[in-house]
């Protein structure tokens, strides 16, 4: 019975995060694979997945090729061909919407029909959706979820998005289950004084969220206030290889240093040393919060919204429009926030275990 873990890499640490938390709640129960192209061999090694046969560029073609190797080839080097899966989870996280559009959804689909015909339990686990105003988005994402057995939505505007497509399955609200993730014990981030972690994303000006130029100056004016208002030293984490360059010139306006850690759990537990946070990285939000560190979300989509909905700090939002100063004063003084965020945990983690128990139930069916 092994089942195959979808939509994760190991290049965006929050996709990483999530490959992470599926192998720590699923392997106890379930041999795991993974693919070869998204995720390094390192990383699969550590975490005792093997490998499939998946390629996600051209899955229907990788399943026939890899149903062909003999299954003493597959044992020898630990790889899984499709026809040996039983299970299926997709932890995409965010990749079904205009956004990003119709290719992805297309592909899962041509292969998730093949397995709902041969019985094999297919869960999509919480992520965000939409918005779908392209047709061709729709109907490619509606073909894909007529497949699952089980549908997790991580927010309500995915819920609604969702709701738009008319598709005959049921999307339950959960939220992300990186939530209750434990973190290791690392060495001091900053020795001297305490820190706010700015966590920046390209993705904010790539995607036409704000001016490249302006979002530079706004993390600049909140590593700035910061400092001045409450001897905070603005430290500067970079969670994605992609975004070491945009880290480089915030530290450099900044007059700090950057930090960062090819480990998500690491670079959680540094999150959670921090005074506070202002983030653009969805899972450093998550991690803010999780730890209970006052975290103010910077953000290019409605997933970050909702995510402080999740944790009853819906006023924690930021945008270009706000005043740095009276953002960062603010968040540092509320404390009723700070208070009902810390609350949350726990009600979100057993929300998750529901959702982890649900799963197994849909995989072996």
């Amino acid at each position: 019975m092994t089942v195959d873990i979808r939509g994760v890499n190991t290049v965006n640490k929050g996709a990483q995060l999530m490959l992470e938390a599926a192998v720590e709640r699923l392997a106890p129960d379930f041999p795991l694979t993974a693919g070869p192209i998204q995720t390094a061999y390192r990383v699969r090694a550590s975490l005792g997945l093997e490998q499939s046969l998946s390629i996600t560029g051209r899955p229907l073609a990788s399943a026939r090729l890899g149903n062909l190797i003999p299954s003493k080839v597959r044992r020898w080097y630990g790889l899984v061909a499709d026809k040996d899966l039983s299970g299926v989870v997709d932890a995409s996280g965010f990749a079904y919407s205009d956004t990003f559009g119709a290719a992805r959804a297309l592909r899962e689909a041509s292969v998730a029909r093949r397995w709902k015909r041969r019985g094999v339990g297919y869960v999509m686990l919480p992520q965000a959706f939409g918005p779908f105003k392209e047709k061709a988005t729709a109907d490619a994402t509606r073909r894909l979820l007529e497949q699952a057995d089980l549908v997790f939505v991580r927010d309500r505007v995915s819920a609604e998005y969702l709701d738009g497509l008319r598709v005959d399955v049921r999307a339950q609200l959960m939220p992300d289950f990186t939530i209750g993730l434990d973190v290791p014990k690392i060495s001091p981030v900053a020795t001297e004084s305490s820190f706010i972690a700015i966590v920046p994303n390209k993705k904010m000006y790539t995607t036409g969220a704000v001016e490249k130029e302006r979002y530079v100056e706004d993390l600049v004016r909140y590593g700035s206030v910061a400092r001045s208002n409450h001897g905070l030293e603005p430290i500067v984490i970079t969670h994605e290889v992609g975004d070491a360059d945009l880290g480089e010139e915030l530290a450099y306006r900044l007059g700090t240093r950057v930090v960062t850690d090819s480990s998500p759990r690491v670079l959680k537990a540094m999150i959670g040393q921090a005074h506070a946070v202002v983030a653009s990285r969805f899972h450093a939000v998550v991690g803010g919060l999780s730890q209970g560190v006052p975290t103010l979300a910077y953000g290019w989509s409605h997933k970050y919204k909702e995510l402080l909905r999740d944790f009853d700090a819906e006023t924690w939002i930021t945008s270009p429009k706000d005043d740095a100063r009276d953002r960062v004063d603010t968040l540092l003084a509320d404390d009723a926030t700070l208070t009902a965020v810390k609350a949350a945990r726990s009600s979100l983690t057993g929300q998750v275990d529901d959702m982890w128990a649900q799963t197994k139930r849909a995989l072996t069916r």
